[in-house]
Order: C-alpha cells, then sequence, then structure tokens
C-alpha cells in the first residue's frame, strides 16, 4: 500500500513521484485507464476522450491554465504548492490530475480555507476526525491544526483516501468515489439494497468532462502529441 507519508515526504525531498516524472507513455496510460474506471467503458469509448489523450503538452498547459483559474487571483499564493500536491498525488497514485480537479470543485470550488456546514475543512473539505485518522494511519505529525488546509497536506490527505477506498472497493469508480462523499457504510447499504448513488458522482463527472471541453476546444498540433 503507497502510504500518505511518502507522498508527503516526497513533495520535500530530492526523489520525486510526481505525475511528470512518468514517461508521456506512460501518464498518457494512467490517464486512459483512469477514465475507463472512473466513467465505464461503455461510456468512456462514446465521450470522444480517446482522442484527445496524447496530447501531452496541451494537456499539461491546459491543467496548469485551469487550476490557475479556479484559484484566482486572491488565491495565487498557493497556485505552486497546489499543483505540485495535485501532480505527486496523481503520479502516486495512478489518478487522472483533472479526476482530482474535478473532485476538488465539486467539494470546495478551489476554496484553499474553505469550510463546510459539517467541519469539513479545505480543498477536499475532509471532516476533521478523518484527516487526523489518515494522517495517524501514517504516523503523521500535524501539530496545528490549520495545517490540515495547507494544499500539500489536503490534497495529500484527500487523494490518499481516495486511494483507499478504491482498493476497499476494488476501483469501481462508482462507488469509491461516492464512498468519498458518502462514506463507505453508507455506499455498502446501497449495494446491499442493489442501488447506485448517483448525485455526487454526477457532480464529479460534470466538471471532469467541462474540463476536457476545453481540450476539445483546442486546436491540436502533432508536434504536441
Amino acid at each position: 500500500m503507497r502510504s500518505l507519508f511518502f507522498i508527503i515526504f516526497l513533495a520535500s525531498s530530492a526523489f520525486s513521484s510526481n505525475y511528470l516524472d512518468h514517461s508521456l507513455q506512460k501518464r498518457k496510460t494512467i490517464r486512459a485507464a483512469h477514465s475507463m474506471e472512473i466513467m465505464g467503458k461503455k461510456y468512456y469509448l462514446k465521450s470522444g476522450l480517446t482522442r484527445y489523450r496524447g496530447t501531452n503538452k496541451k494537456f499539461l498547459h491546459l491543467f496548469e491554465q485551469t487550476l490557475r483559474k479556479r484559484l484566482g487571483k486572491k488565491q495565487e499564493q498557493f497556485f505552486e504548492e497546489t499543483h505540485k500536491a495535485l501532480l505527486d498525488a496523481a503520479g502516486l497514485y495512478e489518478f487522472d490530475p483533472f479526476f482530482l480537479m474535478a473532485v476538488i470543485n465539486t467539494e470546495s470550488s478551489f476554496r484553499v480555507m474553505a469550510k463546510g456546514g459539517a467541519k469539513e475543512i479545505g480543498l477536499m473539505q475532509l471532516m476533521p476526525k478523518t484527516a487526523r485518522w489518515l494522517a495517524k494511519l501514517n504516523k503523521l505529525e500535524i501539530k496545528k491544526a490549520e495545517d490540515y488546509f495547507k494544499p500539500q497536506i489536503n490534497i495529500a490527505l484527500g487523494a490518499y483516501y481516495i486511494h483507499l477506498l478504491r482498493e476497499k472497493f476494488k476501483e469501481d469508480g462508482r462507488y469509491y468515489i461516492a464512498a468519498y462523499n458518502m462514506g463507505p457504510g453508507n455506499v455498502q447499504k446501497k449495494i446491499r439494497k442493489k442501488e447506485k448513488p448517483k448525485v455526487y458522482i454526477g457532480k464529479v463527472m460534470q466538471h471532469y468532462l467541462a474540463f476536457y471541453k476545453n481540450i476539445k476546444k483546442t486546436k491540436l498540433k502533432q508536434s504536441d502529441s
């Protein structure tokens, strides 16, 4: 199991798990495989996303551009930390970086200091109890409560939690994405009742596909692939 301590350690070391450290082909494979996992093979093939999977330069440019826009000028001081945290998590857990952005957009609309109605915190809107559990699980000492708002820590914790849920639900995107919002216990209850959670995953996928529509609108050159 890939640990949270590992990703946070790497973020401040000479070693790296960053998404960019993977080869061009590996990055392409990660994005395609994860898209298929969260969308389902049938819908993925119909979506047209396969056509845009080889465009690494434009993909990364759009990723950076989208993140800057979503954070806005008032939060531009968080850009570098957020950008690196997202790519570190995407590289370590083999997530499509835009998937993590879609979760953040759904959870907090990219407000770094966001606080939810049930005391959720930060970009990925973690429950404080869950955040402390994840930190303890990895023997990670976080002394100040406000440190959980830091993008590097908040994203690492949130991505690690999704990774754990992904393993628990055997890489079934319908369930592990829903579990991030409603908890694994509630998702398991729906499974027993043969019900499929739809609302939260629908919101995440709406944001996810919206990000890729911008790639579709961008004219692609062979040199960018």
